[in-house]
């Protein structure tokens, strides 16, 4: 089962992805919608030393049941799985909103404002950024007091190796994302360390459940931290 669904979250992770709005990405992608939702599509190969097409479509069908029975109908559908005669699979997947992607496929992944990332997401941008002027990153890094001192703007963290289209102009990025249009981008490598910015954020919205959390407002003062903390995480700031 481990492998089943070790398949299923890469399968959810890439793809070709089709839906109300034109997105046809060639390589792992995600789709931001401006009411929240979140589109997740796969084109990936059927390893049929593990799978054959009828078993991973009936374990597909079970890992979405089990999660919707708790979670709710509408927070999780299959719009598309299809399985060519080579083990070509193509799978397109709704979410409802960013939290049911995340407990779908235990990963990180955030979207909300830059305040909201940071009091109550436990996001601590430990990271280089960059702005985006006229569709191009400009080569000079800015500080992240910068990005703070601004206007809050929408925002998507993630921590896997793929790409992210947003609903609106992409206006800053983290040194670990390339642009790949002005409303898209993908994760320019992934990152792997003992702890990640990733891990602790994780540790903290678990810690927040004692009540002892205190809103803050963002500074750069109280983020600072050692270089490349954050190896795990992207950022794609929007507006």
């Amino acid at each position: 089962m481990k492998k089943t669904k070790g398949l299923l979250l890469a399968v959810v992770a890439l793809g070709l992805l089709t839906g109300c709005r034109k997105f046809s990405p060639e390589e792992t992608a995600v789709s931001i919608g401006k009411d929240g939702a979140v589109t997740a599509a796969v084109i990936d190969k059927l390893d049929k030393s593990y799978y054959d097409a009828e078993e991973l479509k009936a374990n597909v069908e079970s890992s979405v049941a089990e999660y919707t029975k708790g979670a709710g109908e509408d927070a999780l559908t299959v719009e598309k799985l299809e399985i060519g005669e080579e083990g070509d699979v193509e799978l397109l997947m709704k979410y409802a909103s960013y939290k049911d992607y995340a407990a779908f496929n235990n990963v990180d992944f955030y979207v909300g404002d830059i305040t909201d990332a940071y009091n109550n997401g436990g996001y601590r941008f430990e990271t280089g950024f960059y702005q985006v002027e006229k569709g191009e990153i400009a080569e000079e890094e800015i500080q992240r007091e910068e990005i703070f001192a601004g206007v809050n703007h929408p925002m998507v963290v993630f921590s896997e190796d793929m790409a992210v289209e947003v609903p609106g102009k992409i206006l800053y990025v983290s040194s670990n994302v390339e642009l790949t249009g002005k409303k898209s981008a993908r994760m320019a490598g992934s990152g792997a360390s003992t702890e990640t910015e990733s891990e602790q954020a994780t540790e903290q919205k678990e810690s927040g459940a004692a009540g002892d959390a205190q809103e803050i407002t963002p500074k750069v003062e109280l983020i600072q931290g050692g270089e490349n903390e954050s190896a795990g995480l992207a950022y794609i700031i929007y507006e």
